[in-house]
């Protein structure tokens, strides 16, 4: 897979965190950057490793964009319903937007609906904005580390 230098550069990034002994490590990167290629790089170097790779995502067109050779691709919310607890040496994690992370030069939390932010491919429009009482959190576990998310990401 050729990534572009910039990619190259945050999946070296992330690899150096790893090897450093962080077993938890986000990947920030703006709006049509790539960060799927970036995840799928770092998946076919850990699957050539024989390591076994969970990607997680709440969306369908994230999943379907995640597919690739070797990942069990899977939503957190069917995992959450079945009570699978799949095996995996590595678990990526698409589409984290913790409170403060900066959208177009704007705080996540202050972006409503009708809002335009700036990306890498131009001037986007928001759709659609939501915000809840976090009614819990659940964790996901592999063999290495853990992930503590709410049961809707």
């Amino acid at each position: 897979m050729i990534l572009r230098d910039y990619q190259s550069e945050a999946v070296r990034r992330v690899e150096a965190a790893w090897d450093g002994g962080a077993l938890r490590v986000l990947l920030v990167s703006p709006v049509g950057s790539g960060k799927t290629r970036m995840g799928q790089a770092m998946a076919a170097a850990r699957i050539a490793l024989g390591e076994r790779v969970l990607w997680l995502t709440h969306r369908v067109e994230l999943a379907r964009q995640a597919e690739m050779d070797g990942v069990r691709v899977e939503s957190v919310q069917r995992l959450i319903a079945s009570g699978d607890r799949p095996e995996a040496d590595l678990v990526l994690w698409d589409e984290c937007f913790p409170a403060g992370a900066m959208v177009g030069g704007r705080r996540i939390e202050t972006l409503s609906c009708g809002d335009t932010v700036r990306g890498l491919d131009g001037h986007n429009e928001i759709l659609s904005v939501f915000c809840r009482p976090c009614p819990g959190l659940v964790r996901v576990r592999t063999r290495r580390a853990s992930v503590v998310c709410t049961p809707g990401h």
